[in-house]
Protein backbone atom coordinates (compact mmCIF):
# COMPACT_ATOMS: atom_id res chain seq x y z
CA UNK A 1 0.00 0.00 0.00
CA UNK A 2 2.59 2.54 0.88
CA UNK A 3 6.43 1.79 -0.10
CA UNK A 4 8.81 1.87 2.70
CA UNK A 5 6.23 3.23 5.03
CA UNK A 6 6.91 1.63 9.01
CA UNK A 7 6.18 3.42 12.08
CA UNK A 8 9.82 4.85 12.21
CA UNK A 9 9.05 8.96 12.81
CA UNK A 10 12.31 9.23 10.57
CA UNK A 11 10.14 7.88 7.40
CA UNK A 12 7.93 10.76 7.35
CA UNK A 13 10.75 14.07 7.43
CA UNK A 14 10.73 15.64 4.92
CA UNK A 15 7.61 15.01 3.28
CA UNK A 16 5.77 18.16 1.70
CA UNK A 17 8.89 19.74 2.49
CA UNK A 18 9.00 23.54 0.81
CA UNK A 19 5.41 23.87 0.10
CA UNK A 20 3.26 26.75 1.49
CA UNK A 21 0.90 26.11 4.01
CA UNK A 22 -2.02 28.57 5.01
CA UNK A 23 -0.10 30.36 8.39
CA UNK A 24 -3.16 30.81 10.35
CA UNK A 25 -4.87 27.28 10.32
CA UNK A 26 -0.89 25.90 10.38
CA UNK A 27 0.36 27.77 13.34
CA UNK A 28 -3.17 26.50 15.33
CA UNK A 29 -2.34 23.04 14.13
CA UNK A 30 1.50 23.10 15.54
CA UNK A 31 0.80 24.89 18.57
CA UNK A 32 -2.02 21.84 19.01
CA UNK A 33 0.52 19.09 18.48
CA UNK A 34 3.52 20.48 20.45
CA UNK A 35 1.30 21.51 23.48
CA UNK A 36 0.82 17.65 23.51
CA UNK A 37 -3.11 18.27 22.73
CA UNK A 38 -4.79 15.94 20.92
CA UNK A 39 -6.13 16.61 17.35
CA UNK A 40 -8.65 14.91 14.77
CA UNK A 41 -7.53 14.09 11.38
CA UNK A 42 -10.32 14.18 8.70
CA UNK A 43 -9.38 11.04 5.95
CA UNK A 44 -11.49 9.59 3.44
CA UNK A 45 -8.66 8.07 1.78
CA UNK A 46 -8.79 10.56 -0.90
CA UNK A 47 -5.56 11.97 -2.14
CA UNK A 48 -5.91 15.07 -0.56
CA UNK A 49 -6.50 13.85 3.24
CA UNK A 50 -3.78 11.40 2.92
CA UNK A 51 -1.39 14.03 1.55
CA UNK A 52 -2.52 16.27 4.91
CA UNK A 53 -2.43 13.07 7.55
CA UNK A 54 1.03 12.42 6.05
CA UNK A 55 2.68 15.94 6.23
CA UNK A 56 1.00 15.98 10.00
CA UNK A 57 2.70 13.00 10.95
CA UNK A 58 6.35 14.75 9.22
CA UNK A 59 6.33 17.52 12.34
CA UNK A 60 4.36 15.74 15.21
CA UNK A 61 7.16 13.78 16.55
CA UNK A 62 6.85 9.98 17.71
CA UNK A 63 5.95 10.95 20.93
CA UNK A 64 3.06 12.86 19.62
CA UNK A 65 1.18 10.08 17.55
CA UNK A 66 -0.53 8.90 20.24
CA UNK A 67 -2.44 12.24 20.28
CA UNK A 68 -3.37 11.92 16.40
CA UNK A 69 -6.87 10.60 15.65
CA UNK A 70 -7.84 9.95 12.27
CA UNK A 71 -11.23 10.00 12.16
CA UNK A 72 -13.45 8.40 8.81
CA UNK A 73 -16.54 8.55 8.02
CA UNK A 74 -18.57 5.58 5.74
CA UNK A 75 -21.45 7.23 4.20
CA UNK A 76 -22.87 3.65 3.11
CA UNK A 77 -23.79 5.86 -0.18
CA UNK A 78 -21.27 4.06 -2.88
CA UNK A 79 -20.29 0.29 -3.84
CA UNK A 80 -16.60 0.90 -2.66
CA UNK A 81 -17.12 2.54 0.87
CA UNK A 82 -16.20 -0.16 2.66
CA UNK A 83 -13.32 -1.01 0.78
CA UNK A 84 -11.93 3.02 1.65
CA UNK A 85 -13.02 2.40 5.12
CA UNK A 86 -10.63 -0.81 4.93
CA UNK A 87 -8.00 1.43 3.19
CA UNK A 88 -7.71 4.06 6.04
CA UNK A 89 -7.98 1.12 8.65
CA UNK A 90 -4.69 -0.26 7.06
CA UNK A 91 -3.16 2.77 6.55
CA UNK A 92 -3.29 4.18 10.26
CA UNK A 93 -2.57 0.36 11.52
CA UNK A 94 0.86 0.92 9.37
CA UNK A 95 1.26 4.32 10.74
CA UNK A 96 1.09 3.96 14.38
CA UNK A 97 -1.84 6.53 14.66
CA UNK A 98 -5.28 5.69 15.94
CA UNK A 99 -8.24 5.28 13.68
CA UNK A 100 -11.86 6.42 14.52
CA UNK A 101 -14.53 5.38 12.41
CA UNK A 102 -17.96 6.40 11.96
CA UNK A 103 -21.11 5.15 9.68
CA UNK A 104 -24.15 5.64 8.30
CA UNK A 105 -27.51 4.22 10.33
CA UNK A 106 -28.58 2.98 6.90
CA UNK A 107 -28.15 3.58 3.71
CA UNK A 108 -29.14 7.39 2.64
CA UNK A 109 -32.85 7.59 0.88
CA UNK A 110 -31.85 10.93 -1.19
CA UNK A 111 -28.22 10.78 -2.41
CA UNK A 112 -27.19 14.59 -1.81
CA UNK A 113 -24.25 16.61 -0.82
CA UNK A 114 -25.56 18.76 1.53
CA UNK A 115 -27.31 15.36 3.39
CA UNK A 116 -23.77 13.73 3.26
CA UNK A 117 -22.06 16.58 4.46
CA UNK A 118 -24.65 16.82 7.44
CA UNK A 119 -23.73 13.22 8.49
CA UNK A 120 -19.95 13.70 8.17
CA UNK A 121 -20.27 16.82 10.11
CA UNK A 122 -22.57 15.54 13.07
CA UNK A 123 -19.60 12.62 13.28
CA UNK A 124 -16.81 15.12 13.60
CA UNK A 125 -18.59 17.49 16.29
CA UNK A 126 -19.19 14.36 18.08
CA UNK A 127 -16.06 13.09 17.52
CA UNK A 128 -14.41 16.22 19.14
CA UNK A 129 -16.75 16.37 21.67
CA UNK A 130 -16.04 12.87 23.29
CA UNK A 131 -12.30 12.55 22.01
CA UNK A 132 -11.38 15.97 23.54
CA UNK A 133 -9.71 17.22 20.22
CA UNK A 134 -8.29 20.83 20.17
CA UNK A 135 -9.00 20.51 16.26
CA UNK A 136 -10.35 18.40 13.20
CA UNK A 137 -7.82 19.45 10.51
CA UNK A 138 -9.38 18.73 6.89
CA UNK A 139 -7.85 18.82 3.37
CA UNK A 140 -9.87 21.52 1.34
CA UNK A 141 -7.45 22.92 -1.03
CA UNK A 142 -7.11 25.43 -3.69
CA UNK A 143 -9.11 23.76 -6.28
CA UNK A 144 -11.96 23.31 -3.49
CA UNK A 145 -12.05 27.51 -3.12
CA UNK A 146 -12.52 28.02 -6.61
CA UNK A 147 -15.10 25.42 -6.71
CA UNK A 148 -17.22 26.95 -3.88
CA UNK A 149 -16.83 30.37 -5.17
CA UNK A 150 -18.31 29.22 -8.55
CA UNK A 151 -20.87 27.34 -6.87
CA UNK A 152 -21.57 30.30 -3.85
CA UNK A 153 -21.93 32.55 -6.95
CA UNK A 154 -24.61 30.43 -8.62
CA UNK A 155 -26.52 30.21 -5.21
CA UNK A 156 -26.89 34.12 -4.79
CA UNK A 157 -24.29 34.03 -1.63
CA UNK A 158 -22.85 37.10 0.30
CA UNK A 159 -19.68 38.11 1.17
CA UNK A 160 -19.39 35.92 3.97
CA UNK A 161 -20.87 32.86 1.53
CA UNK A 162 -17.72 33.56 -0.57
CA UNK A 163 -15.29 33.14 2.18
CA UNK A 164 -15.57 29.66 2.48
CA UNK A 165 -14.02 27.74 3.96
CA UNK A 166 -12.21 29.63 6.19
CA UNK A 167 -8.98 28.40 7.46
CA UNK A 168 -10.42 28.22 10.79
CA UNK A 169 -13.88 28.26 11.54
CA UNK A 170 -15.87 26.84 14.62
CA UNK A 171 -19.08 24.87 14.26
CA UNK A 172 -20.75 23.14 17.33
CA UNK A 173 -18.06 23.99 19.15
CA UNK A 174 -15.09 22.14 17.24
CA UNK A 175 -12.47 23.92 15.81
CA UNK A 176 -11.63 23.35 12.31
CA UNK A 177 -8.50 24.09 10.68
CA UNK A 178 -7.72 24.01 6.84
CA UNK A 179 -4.10 23.96 6.51
CA UNK A 180 -4.14 23.10 2.92
CA UNK A 181 -6.48 26.27 0.87
CA UNK A 182 -2.96 27.57 -1.21
CA UNK A 183 -2.06 24.55 -2.21
CA UNK A 184 -3.68 23.17 -6.38
CA UNK A 185 -4.61 19.34 -6.78
CA UNK A 186 -1.89 18.79 -9.09
CA UNK A 187 0.93 19.81 -6.70
CA UNK A 188 -0.74 17.03 -4.40
CA UNK A 189 -0.99 13.90 -6.74
CA UNK A 190 2.72 14.97 -7.75
CA UNK A 191 3.80 14.67 -3.95
CA UNK A 192 2.19 11.64 -3.36
CA UNK A 193 3.26 9.37 -6.19
CA UNK A 194 6.91 11.27 -5.42
CA UNK A 195 6.97 9.23 -2.44
CA UNK A 196 4.85 5.99 -3.88
CA UNK A 197 2.08 7.21 -1.44
CA UNK A 198 -1.18 5.22 -2.31
CA UNK A 199 -4.61 6.80 -1.57
CA UNK A 200 -8.39 5.73 -2.89
CA UNK A 201 -10.25 7.58 -5.78
CA UNK A 202 -14.14 7.90 -5.45
CA UNK A 203 -15.38 7.28 -8.40
CA UNK A 204 -18.27 9.39 -6.87
CA UNK A 205 -16.41 12.45 -8.39
CA UNK A 206 -17.35 11.77 -11.93
CA UNK A 207 -20.72 11.61 -11.36
CA UNK A 208 -22.46 14.37 -13.02
CA UNK A 209 -26.12 14.49 -10.73
CA UNK A 210 -23.87 16.61 -8.35
CA UNK A 211 -23.72 19.95 -8.76
CA UNK A 212 -19.68 20.54 -7.35
CA UNK A 213 -18.91 17.66 -9.99
CA UNK A 214 -20.70 19.98 -12.89
CA UNK A 215 -18.60 22.71 -11.39
CA UNK A 216 -15.36 20.44 -11.29
CA UNK A 217 -15.90 18.72 -14.54
CA UNK A 218 -17.87 20.78 -16.88
CA UNK A 219 -17.63 24.78 -16.03
CA UNK A 220 -14.10 25.17 -14.68
CA UNK A 221 -11.89 23.37 -17.15
CA UNK A 222 -13.81 25.41 -19.69
CA UNK A 223 -13.22 28.94 -17.27
CA UNK A 224 -9.49 27.53 -17.49
CA UNK A 225 -9.43 27.52 -20.99
CA UNK A 226 -10.69 31.20 -21.75
CA UNK A 227 -8.82 32.57 -18.72
CA UNK A 228 -5.28 34.76 -18.89
CA UNK A 229 -4.26 33.49 -15.63
CA UNK A 230 -4.31 30.83 -13.18
CA UNK A 231 -8.32 30.84 -12.22
CA UNK A 232 -7.40 28.58 -8.72
CA UNK A 233 -4.86 30.72 -7.50
CA UNK A 234 -6.82 33.97 -8.86
CA UNK A 235 -10.03 32.41 -6.97
CA UNK A 236 -7.74 32.19 -3.91
CA UNK A 237 -6.61 35.38 -4.05
CA UNK A 238 -10.01 37.33 -4.13
CA UNK A 239 -11.24 34.40 -1.83
CA UNK A 240 -8.36 36.21 1.21
CA UNK A 241 -9.69 39.55 -0.17
CA UNK A 242 -12.87 38.68 0.18
CA UNK A 243 -12.14 37.23 4.05
CA UNK A 244 -9.73 40.36 4.86
CA UNK A 245 -13.55 42.23 4.50
CA UNK A 246 -15.64 40.23 6.21
CA UNK A 247 -13.47 40.06 9.49
CA UNK A 248 -13.81 43.56 9.61
CA UNK A 249 -17.53 43.72 9.27
CA UNK A 250 -18.04 40.82 11.57
CA UNK A 251 -15.56 42.80 14.04
CA UNK A 252 -17.66 45.88 13.82
CA UNK A 253 -20.61 43.67 14.15
CA UNK A 254 -19.39 42.11 17.47
CA UNK A 255 -18.89 45.43 18.92
CA UNK A 256 -22.18 46.64 18.56
CA UNK A 257 -23.97 43.60 19.95
CA UNK A 258 -21.90 43.01 22.67
CA UNK A 259 -22.31 46.75 23.76
CA UNK A 260 -26.33 46.43 23.33
CA UNK A 261 -26.66 42.82 24.14
CA UNK A 262 -24.02 42.22 27.68
CA UNK A 263 -23.92 38.41 28.46
CA UNK A 264 -26.53 37.74 26.07
CA UNK A 265 -27.70 34.34 25.65
CA UNK A 266 -29.90 32.55 23.15
CA UNK A 267 -33.93 32.37 24.24
CA UNK A 268 -33.51 36.42 24.63
CA UNK A 269 -34.47 39.19 22.37
CA UNK A 270 -31.24 40.88 21.07
CA UNK A 271 -31.02 44.79 20.89
CA UNK A 272 -29.48 46.38 17.85
CA UNK A 273 -28.02 49.88 17.95
CA UNK A 274 -28.56 52.49 15.53
CA UNK A 275 -25.29 51.95 13.76
CA UNK A 276 -26.72 48.06 13.31
CA UNK A 277 -29.95 49.64 11.95
CA UNK A 278 -28.50 51.68 9.53
CA UNK A 279 -26.34 49.19 7.53
CA UNK A 280 -27.66 46.72 5.84
CA UNK A 281 -24.69 44.29 5.60
CA UNK A 282 -24.26 44.67 9.75
CA UNK A 283 -28.02 44.27 10.42
CA UNK A 284 -28.18 41.08 7.78
CA UNK A 285 -25.19 40.19 9.72
CA UNK A 286 -27.24 40.38 12.97
CA UNK A 287 -30.41 39.13 12.08
CA UNK A 288 -28.29 35.73 10.42
CA UNK A 289 -26.03 35.25 13.91
CA UNK A 290 -29.50 35.72 15.67
CA UNK A 291 -31.31 33.14 14.07
CA UNK A 292 -28.42 30.68 14.10
CA UNK A 293 -27.90 30.89 17.74
CA UNK A 294 -32.01 30.32 18.42
CA UNK A 295 -31.23 26.98 15.38
CA UNK A 296 -33.84 27.79 12.83
CA UNK A 297 -31.81 29.23 10.31
CA UNK A 298 -31.69 25.99 8.14
CA UNK A 299 -35.52 25.97 8.68
CA UNK A 300 -35.67 29.31 7.46
CA UNK A 301 -38.14 29.44 4.14
CA UNK A 302 -35.89 30.54 0.97
CA UNK A 303 -36.33 34.41 0.56
CA UNK A 304 -37.96 35.17 3.82
CA UNK A 305 -34.22 37.10 5.78
CA UNK A 306 -34.35 39.21 2.65
CA UNK A 307 -37.70 40.06 3.15
CA UNK A 308 -37.29 40.65 7.03
CA UNK A 309 -34.12 43.14 6.83
CA UNK A 310 -36.60 45.22 4.05
CA UNK A 311 -39.14 45.37 6.02
CA UNK A 312 -36.89 46.56 9.23
CA UNK A 313 -34.44 49.10 6.78
CA UNK A 314 -37.63 50.47 4.99
CA UNK A 315 -40.68 50.34 7.37
CA UNK A 316 -38.64 50.70 10.92
CA UNK A 317 -42.04 49.85 12.39
CA UNK A 318 -42.97 46.85 14.87
CA UNK A 319 -43.94 43.86 13.12
CA UNK A 320 -44.24 40.18 13.42
CA UNK A 321 -43.66 37.99 10.29
CA UNK A 322 -44.06 34.25 9.24
CA UNK A 323 -40.44 32.57 8.68
CA UNK A 324 -42.00 28.95 8.27
CA UNK A 325 -42.23 25.94 10.62
CA UNK A 326 -44.28 27.86 12.57
CA UNK A 327 -41.75 30.56 13.52
CA UNK A 328 -42.48 33.93 13.95
CA UNK A 329 -40.14 36.38 13.42
CA UNK A 330 -40.32 39.92 15.92
CA UNK A 331 -38.87 43.12 15.35
CA UNK A 332 -39.91 45.90 18.43
CA UNK A 333 -39.35 49.04 16.95
CA UNK A 334 -39.33 50.83 20.52
CA UNK A 335 -36.94 48.53 22.10
CA UNK A 336 -34.93 48.30 18.66
CA UNK A 337 -34.86 44.31 19.15
CA UNK A 338 -35.94 41.07 17.70
CA UNK A 339 -36.87 38.12 19.33
CA UNK A 340 -38.57 34.39 17.97
CA UNK A 341 -41.74 33.61 18.69
CA UNK A 342 -43.15 29.62 18.05
CA UNK A 343 -46.81 28.52 17.67
CA UNK A 344 -47.57 27.31 21.08
CA UNK A 345 -50.85 25.35 20.86
CA UNK A 346 -53.12 25.90 23.16
CA UNK A 347 -52.96 23.37 26.31
CA UNK A 348 -55.32 22.77 29.57
CA UNK A 349 -53.88 20.02 31.85
CA UNK A 350 -55.57 19.29 34.97
CA UNK A 351 -53.03 18.97 37.53
CA UNK A 352 -52.31 16.52 40.17
CA UNK A 353 -50.85 17.01 43.18
CA UNK A 354 -47.32 16.20 42.39
CA UNK A 355 -45.39 16.84 39.77
CA UNK A 356 -46.94 17.30 35.99
CA UNK A 357 -45.59 17.60 32.97
CA UNK A 358 -46.67 20.43 30.86
CA UNK A 359 -45.00 21.69 27.45
CA UNK A 360 -42.52 23.62 28.45
CA UNK A 361 -41.66 22.36 32.00
CA UNK A 362 -42.69 20.26 35.14
CA UNK A 363 -45.09 22.14 37.77
CA UNK A 364 -44.99 20.56 41.29
CA UNK A 365 -48.21 21.35 43.50
CA UNK A 366 -47.81 20.37 47.80
CA UNK A 367 -49.92 20.91 50.58
CA UNK A 368 -47.46 22.29 52.96
CA UNK A 369 -47.89 23.99 56.35
CA UNK A 370 -46.03 27.26 57.02
CA UNK A 371 -44.21 28.16 60.27
CA UNK A 372 -45.45 31.72 61.71
CA UNK A 373 -41.53 33.26 60.44
CA UNK A 374 -41.52 31.86 57.03
CA UNK A 375 -45.19 33.06 56.53
CA UNK A 376 -44.00 36.81 57.88
CA UNK A 377 -40.59 36.62 55.36
CA UNK A 378 -43.28 35.75 52.35
CA UNK A 379 -45.63 38.04 53.30
CA UNK A 380 -42.52 40.84 52.90
CA UNK A 381 -41.86 39.50 49.30
CA UNK A 382 -39.22 36.70 50.10
CA UNK A 383 -40.25 34.92 47.19
CA UNK A 384 -38.85 34.53 43.48
CA UNK A 385 -42.30 34.10 41.27
CA UNK A 386 -40.20 33.28 38.21
CA UNK A 387 -39.79 29.74 40.00
CA UNK A 388 -42.33 29.71 42.51
CA UNK A 389 -45.64 30.76 44.02
CA UNK A 390 -47.50 30.30 47.53
CA UNK A 391 -51.33 30.33 47.48
CA UNK A 392 -53.59 30.80 49.93
CA UNK A 393 -56.14 27.56 50.83
CA UNK A 394 -59.19 29.29 50.26
CA UNK A 395 -58.69 29.20 46.53
CA UNK A 396 -59.52 25.43 46.13
CA UNK A 397 -61.06 24.93 49.56
CA UNK A 398 -59.92 21.26 49.92
CA UNK A 399 -56.68 20.55 47.55
CA UNK A 400 -57.06 17.32 45.39
CA UNK A 401 -55.93 16.12 42.13
CA UNK A 402 -58.11 18.22 39.50
CA UNK A 403 -58.79 20.90 41.75
CA UNK A 404 -56.47 23.35 40.07
CA UNK A 405 -55.53 23.43 36.19
CA UNK A 406 -52.61 24.99 33.91
CA UNK A 407 -53.19 26.41 30.38
CA UNK A 408 -51.33 29.06 28.76
CA UNK A 409 -52.99 32.59 27.75
CA UNK A 410 -56.28 33.51 26.22
CA UNK A 411 -57.67 36.78 24.51
CA UNK A 412 -58.83 38.91 27.45
CA UNK A 413 -56.88 37.35 30.34
CA UNK A 414 -57.14 39.47 33.46
CA UNK A 415 -56.94 39.03 37.10
CA UNK A 416 -55.80 41.26 40.41
CA UNK A 417 -51.71 40.96 40.83
CA UNK A 418 -50.31 40.83 44.41
CA UNK A 419 -50.42 44.38 45.64
CA UNK A 420 -52.72 45.96 43.48
CA UNK A 421 -56.08 46.69 44.18
CA UNK A 422 -57.77 46.38 40.47
CA UNK A 423 -57.99 43.92 37.81
CA UNK A 424 -55.44 44.16 35.10
CA UNK A 425 -55.21 42.50 31.65
CA UNK A 426 -52.78 40.03 31.84
CA UNK A 427 -50.96 41.75 28.17
CA UNK A 428 -50.71 44.94 30.53
CA UNK A 429 -48.65 42.64 33.00
CA UNK A 430 -46.75 41.09 30.17
CA UNK A 431 -45.83 44.29 29.06
CA UNK A 432 -44.62 45.82 32.51
CA UNK A 433 -42.77 42.76 33.06
CA UNK A 434 -41.08 43.34 29.59
CA UNK A 435 -41.70 39.52 29.29
CA UNK A 436 -41.31 39.39 25.38
CA UNK A 437 -43.80 38.62 23.07
CA UNK A 438 -42.43 35.41 21.87
CA UNK A 439 -42.45 33.68 24.87
CA UNK A 440 -45.87 34.95 26.17
CA UNK A 441 -47.95 32.19 25.05
CA UNK A 442 -45.61 29.43 26.34
CA UNK A 443 -46.16 31.17 30.06
CA UNK A 444 -48.23 28.11 32.25
CA UNK A 445 -50.93 29.94 33.92
CA UNK A 446 -52.64 28.07 37.27
CA UNK A 447 -55.83 28.74 37.78
CA UNK A 448 -58.79 27.51 40.04
CA UNK A 449 -62.21 25.28 39.18
CA UNK A 450 -63.49 28.82 38.45
CA UNK A 451 -61.10 29.69 36.06
CA UNK A 452 -60.01 32.32 38.34
CA UNK A 453 -55.83 32.95 37.62
CA UNK A 454 -53.95 32.40 40.68
CA UNK A 455 -50.14 32.43 39.47
CA UNK A 456 -48.62 32.63 36.10
CA UNK A 457 -44.83 31.84 35.93
CA UNK A 458 -42.74 34.69 36.31
CA UNK A 459 -45.57 36.84 37.34
CA UNK A 460 -47.04 38.22 40.96
CA UNK A 461 -49.91 35.61 42.49
CA UNK A 462 -52.91 37.01 42.63
CA UNK A 463 -53.97 38.99 45.07
CA UNK A 464 -57.61 37.86 46.03
CA UNK A 465 -55.66 34.82 47.10
CA UNK A 466 -52.39 35.91 48.64
CA UNK A 467 -51.31 34.28 52.21
CA UNK A 468 -54.01 34.47 54.84
CA UNK A 469 -52.52 33.48 58.74
CA UNK A 470 -53.55 30.15 58.04
CA UNK A 471 -50.80 27.73 58.59
CA UNK A 472 -51.45 26.07 55.30
CA UNK A 473 -50.93 27.12 52.07
CA UNK A 474 -50.82 25.86 48.14
CA UNK A 475 -46.90 25.85 47.52
CA UNK A 476 -46.51 25.77 43.38
CA UNK A 477 -42.77 25.45 42.01
CA UNK A 478 -42.13 25.94 38.24
CA UNK A 479 -39.06 23.84 36.69
CA UNK A 480 -38.06 24.66 32.90
CA UNK A 481 -37.02 22.06 30.66
CA UNK A 482 -33.23 23.04 30.01
CA UNK A 483 -32.14 22.63 26.21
Amino acid sequence: MVKGMGKNKKTFSGFARGFKFEPSAERYLRAAINGGSRVGVACSGGADSVFLLFWILSFCGAKNLKNIKVLHFNHKARANAEKDEEFVRKLCSDLGVEFVHGKAESVPEKLSEDEFRKMRMRFFIESSCNLRLSCIAQGHHCGDVAETIVMRLARGAGLDGLCAPKAVSNLGGAVFVRPMLAIKKSEIIEALKKDEIAWREDESNAEPKFFRNKIRNILIPQIREISPGDFEKSALRSHNLLSEDADFINSCLERELDSANPGWKAGSPMRLTETVLKYPALLRRAVMRFLAAEGVLDELRSGAADAILERILNKGSTFKSSAGSGIFFCFDASSKSISLERMVEDFEISLKIGKNTLPGGVLSVKKIRISPARLDALKSGDNDDSKCAYIDISAVGNLADGSLFARNKRDGDSYIPLGSKSEKRLKDIFIAKKIPSAKRNSIPLVCNKRGRILWGVGLPPCDDFKLSNSAVAIELTYAPFQC
